[in-house]
């Protein structure tokens, strides 16, 4: 009689069932990274500055609730190759998203919010571009930017400015600043602080003065004739400066307002410039015309008229004014 076998033994999968516990824990892991965090509170703005690595961007995200893994942001986004394409600005987030969506925001700089476009003319005042700015702004604060740009006549360069909705004057401020620099270097090579601060003095005068650019450089001529012979330049346009009033609005007293910046009592050019002229009105001022004119005057339609004497100035005013 043959013996009877015993019975097979299985072995429990036990490494099986724990690589199976694994994978789904993995799974459960980066399926609960890949949603949109219930924590998320928002509105939430993200502000990457310059040169800020990932891993910091990443963090201050799982911070603020915008996203649930720091660490798979980052692999998804040096995975897409977006690392070196994400700049600087600040990231709107008004609603919970998939971590998928975030990335995808940053890499393909979607703010999520549109910037807002700031105009300043030329010509406008510190005080003219507090107030548009506080208009404009939500964060903006006039009296701020009054205080933080004392010694900044003329030098806040006129232009059109987008600037994130969550920004405050003092981003305004700087991109003014260096946009000044930008299109004024190359005029001022060489050029001590004491003269540059006279070009743009006269170029802030010039810029209310003249009645567009076919103006400017007859009129900077003008003014420098004026200056040279020591006349008083007599022009109108510092009362906007010191009065908010425009040429029409003045009436004789205003003329005779004890003032640095009174140019009809005071000989030479105000103490600091009277507005913030754009690049034309500084090329004027810096290549004035040579004409024998001390004297202008524009008609009701703006075309000015020139003088070399205070006769033919009186004849062309009762001409054109009177």
């Amino acid at each position: 009689m043959e013996p009877i076998p015993e019975p097979v033994k299985y072995k429990k999968p036990r490494k099986t069932f724990i690589f199976l516990v694994f994978c789904i824990f993995i799974l459960g892991v980066v399926w609960y990274a890949l949603q949109a965090p219930k924590g998320f509170t928002g509105p939430v703005v993200i502000t990457v500055s310059t040169r800020e690595p990932l891993s910091t961007i990443s963090q201050h995200l799982q911070e603020m609730h915008v996203i649930n893994s720091a660490r798979l942001f980052e692999i998804f986004v040096i995975a897409s190759g977006g690392e070196k394409r994400i700049t600087v600005g600040d990231y709107f987030f008004d609603k919970p998203l998939p971590l998928l969506s975030v990335v995808n925001q940053f890499i393909s700089n979607d703010f999520g919010a549109d910037r807002i476009k700031i105009t300043i003319p030329e010509g406008f005042t510190r005080a003219d571009i507090a107030k548009l700015c506080e208009q404009k702004l939500p964060h903006c604060s006039a009296q701020q930017l009054l205080e933080k740009t004392k010694n900044m006549e003329g030098y806040l360069f006129p232009d059109t400015y987008l600037v994130f909705p969550s920004r405050n004057e003092d981003d305004l401020i700087q991109k003014m600043q260096t946009n000044f620099a930008k299109k004024t270097d190359a005029l001022f090579t060489g050029m001590s602080k004491t003269k540059i601060d006279s070009v743009v003095t006269m170029a802030s005068i010039i810029e209310r003065e003249a009645v567009g650019t076919a103006d400017s450089s007859i009129i900077s001529g003008v003014l420098y004739n004026r200056l040279n012979r020591n006349m008083p330049l007599q022009v109108d346009a510092p009362f906007y400066f010191l009065l908010g009033k425009s040429s029409s609005e003045l009436t004789l007293k205003d003329l005779k307002i004890d003032s640095p910046y009174n140019t009809y009592i005071n000989r030479g050019l105000p103490p600091t410039p009277i507005s913030n002229p754009g690049i034309s009105s500084i090329n004027a001022a810096l290549n004035p015309q040579k004409t024998d004119y001390l004297y202008y005057l524009h008609d009701s339609s703006g075309v000015a008229h020139y003088a070399t004497t205070y006769s033919e100035h009186l004849k062309n005013k009762k001409k054109y004014i009177q």
